[in-house]
C-alpha cells in the first residue's frame, strides 16, 4: 500500500481575536528553557499558563468544544517581566513586598479572567496569542471549566524534559502538580506564545 506525502498542512480552527471571558485551567513548571533573543542565548526558568475559553469551535472533530489556550512566561516577579504585569493587571492590584518574596502561581488554577485574544500577520500566517490578562469585568460571563486533562499534552511534557522537570504520568487521576512559587529575581522575559489544554478546577473570583 502506497505511503503518500503531500505539501497539505493540518488546518488548526483560530480563536477569533477580542475579548473572551474564560477560566485558568492549569500552571505547569518546564524548568530551565534554553532561548535565544536578539543574539544573545539565555537559560530561563519558565512556566506555561493555561486557559480555557468561552468561545466554542465549529469546525472538525472539536466543533462544540471551547478553545483553550496557552501562555509561556519567566518565571519572575521582577519588575519588567511579563508575568508580574500580567498577574497584577488580572488581580486589579500591585504585589506587596512580602508577595514578592514567593508567590505561588498554583494559586490561578480555577479562577476566572477576560482574555484579549490577538491575531499577527506574520511570513504569510496567522499566528494567535493572548495579548492581555485582566479581571473579568461584572457585565461578562463566568464560566466553569470543562477540559479535563490527566497529564500535560505532550508537547508541555517535553518542554518539561528539556526543562529538567520530572513528571509522574498517571492513568486515572490527575497528575500532582509541584509548588511553583516565583520571586523577585531580575530577569528579562522571552516569550514562548503556544495554543494548547491541561487540567481544571471551580472557578472563582479573582482570590490572589
Amino acid at each position: 500500500m502506497a505511503l503518500i506525502a503531500s505539501e497539505n498542512e493540518q488546518i488548526h480552527e483560530k480563536c477569533p481575536a477580542g475579548q473572551h471571558s474564560a477560566v485558568c485551567i492549569a500552571v505547569y513548571d518546564i524548568g530551565n528553557q534554553t532561548l535565544s533573543y536578539m543574539g544573545e542565548t539565555k537559560e530561563l526558568h519558565q512556566c506555561i499558563i493555561c486557559f480555557e475559553l468561552n468561545k466554542r469551535m465549529k469546525e472538525g472533530d472539536n466543533a462544540g468544544k471551547r478553545f483553550v489556550m496557552s501562555k509561556t512566561f519567566t518565571l519572575s516577579l521582577y519588575d519588567k517581566s511579563n508575568l508580574r504585569k500580567a498577574l497584577e493587571t488580572w488581580r486589579g492590584k500591585k504585589f506587596t513586598e512580602q508577595e514578592l518574596k514567593g508567590f505561588d502561581i498554583e494559586v490561578l488554577i480555577g479562577v476566572l479572567c477576560q482574555i484579549q485574544v490577538m491575531h499577527e500577520e506574520k511570513n504569510g500566517k496567522t499566528y494567535v496569542n493572548i495579548q492581555n490578562i485582566s479581571t473579568l469585568p461584572e457585565e461578562m460571563p463566568k464560566i466553569t471549566a470543562e477540559t479535563v486533562w490527566k497529564n500535560p499534552p505532550k508537547w508541555i511534557q517535553k518542554k518539561q524534559i528539556d526543562g529538567g522537570v520530572r513528571t509522574e504520568i498517571v492513568e486515572n487521576e490527575k497528575p500532582q502538580q509541584s509548588t511553583t512559587k516565583i520571586t523577585n529575581a531580575q530577569d528579562t522575559d522571552m516569550l514562548d506564545n503556544i495554543d494548547d489544554p491541561h487540567a481544571t478546577t471551580n472557578t472563582m473570583e479573582v482570590p490572589f
